[in-house]
């Protein structure tokens, strides 16, 4: 019986087709999940950067802070001479 008689075997083009079709989904799922990682990444990086900028400040109230006790406590020093 040749291929095309028979309904259970696939010719070799439908078969390449289907090879083609399964690559296609495959690529479009791999397209999918690179998709959803950089969506997540990006995320993370927005967190990140909120968290980034929410030391910045907190550094640098803390050097002002420090600023501030400097400048007491070179007063203190001064009244004291």
């Amino acid at each position: 019986m040749s291929e095309r008689n028979h309904p259970n075997i696939e010719s070799g083009a439908e078969r390449a087709d289907s090879a083609d079709a399964g690559d296609a989904v495959h690529t479009r799922v791999q397209l999918a999940t690179a998709n959803a990682t950089i969506t997540a990444l990006s995320a993370k990086l927005d967190v990140a950067d909120a968290e980034i900028k929410q030391l910045r400040q907190r550094m640098h109230d803390a050097l002002n802070h420090i600023s501030e006790i400097k400048a007491i406590l070179n007063m203190r020093k001064s009244e004291r001479k």
